[in-house]
């Protein structure tokens, strides 16, 4: 099984390469040339990552994609406000760090 530390390096990883992007993105901008992200176009390959995720929602048994939700939807953590993610009982689930988002991983996974 990974680490809680295993899990925060290829979540890190993660947000490396996106502050990579956008760096890029500004770089590319200034120059008035932009891709077409609508068609797939990108300055960084993404493939490698995505197989990555992939096992990452495999070994967490993610159905609900969370890991992936926390990396895009939430943006590391940083849009996160309360009361976006609720159990089943109405309550509050903090999803604003890594480590938030492996205790989430850790409970699913144990009520499985």
């Amino acid at each position: 099984m990974i680490t809680k530390y295993q899990f925060a390096q290829i979540m890190n990883l993660f947000k490396d390469r996106d502050e990579m992007a956008q760096e890029l993105n500004a770089i590319f901008n200034k120059h008035h040339y932009q891709l077409d992200w609508a068609n797939g176009e990108s300055y960084v390959d993404d493939e490698a990552l995505q197989w990555i995720l992939t096992l990452l929602e495999d070994v967490f048994q993610d159905e609900s994609h969370w890991i992936t939700y926390w990396l895009y939807e939430l943006t590391f953590g940083k849009q996160y406000k309360p009361g976006m993610v609720l159990n089943e009982n109405g309550e509050d689930i903090e999803l604003r760090s890594v480590t938030d988002l492996w205790n989430l991983l850790m409970e699913n996974l144990n009520d499985k």
